[in-house]
């Protein structure tokens, strides 16, 4: 459609106010939210609520901050703008479609991806926004829509041995290798929290690979349900080993 249409995408965008709460919940400054960043959102409020000019509360701002889990329950996109930590002023919007920042400029039209803890680019190997649109190397973005596929299994890789059923372990998320066709395993960062519940299986060794489907956790945020796990190592993997940050 026309740029200069009413009824072009970017004029019928709609917006809501962001404020930088800054905090990852642990005591740090935070950082300035860059443009098109994708943010979790952990509250809101209407900061002209109570005067006289505003008998209906005034304008919704949404305090957000840097992704402080994997896949956060709440996202919105921020604009073209950079928002410095604390300040209100600028918008954001949930509106699809929209532009954001991707990790990768190779994503593919209809790739599924999303937020991942402490960053603010949508990366493939996780979900909630799916890709629409090509790159745009000036900005860093592409062009993506909310999706509705939130439980899309995800490859994991165990980070030490299996300790059996029901019980908490550690383990890699992978990124989806749109060329080769596999899971990728980098093995940055702090490993995720996962929980087998199978009965009357082998219970494999650090190493081996399976799917993974994310469910909510009031320990972890995030903790990834085997859906489908290796007997074994398989040769071809090796990933390193890691602990869980304790909640």
């Amino acid at each position: 459609m026309l740029p200069a249409s009413h009824e072009a995408p970017h004029l019928r965008q709609r917006w809501v106010e962001l404020f930088n709460a800054g905090s990852d919940g642990s005591g740090g400054a935070g950082e300035t939210i860059p443009a098109f960043g994708v943010v979790e959102v952990i509250d809101s409020e209407r900061p002209d609520s109570g005067g006289t000019a505003t008998p209906d509360g005034g304008r919704t701002v949404l305090h957000v901050r840097r992704a402080t889990t994997d896949m956060p329950k709440i996202t919105v996109v921020n604009g073209p703008c950079e928002i410095p930590v604390g300040k209100y002023g600028n918008p954001g919007t949930m509106d699809s479609p929209m532009l954001a920042l991707v990790e990768r400029s190779d994503y593919t039209n209809g790739l599924d991806v999303g937020v991942k803890e402490g960053s603010f680019c949508l990366q493939s190997g996780y979900t909630g926004y799916r890709i629409i649109g090509d790159y745009d190397s000036c900005s860093g973005t592409m062009r993506v829509v909310k999706s509705a596929e939130t439980d899309s299994m995800i490859g994991g890789c165990l980070a030490e041995d299996h300790p059996g059923r029901g019980v908490v372990f550690a383990i890699w998320l992978g990124a989806w290798d749109a060329t080769n066709h596999e899971w990728d395993y980098d093995e940055t960062g702090d490993p995720e929290a996962a929980i087998d519940w199978r009965y009357g299986v082998p219970y494999p060794n650090q190493g081996a690979t399976g799917l993974f489907i994310s469910r909510a956790s009031d320990t972890y945020g995030t903790i990834w349900e085997v859906v489908a796990l290796d007997c074994e190592v398989p040769e071809d993997h090796s990933c390193g080993s890691g602990s869980l940050q304790t909640p």
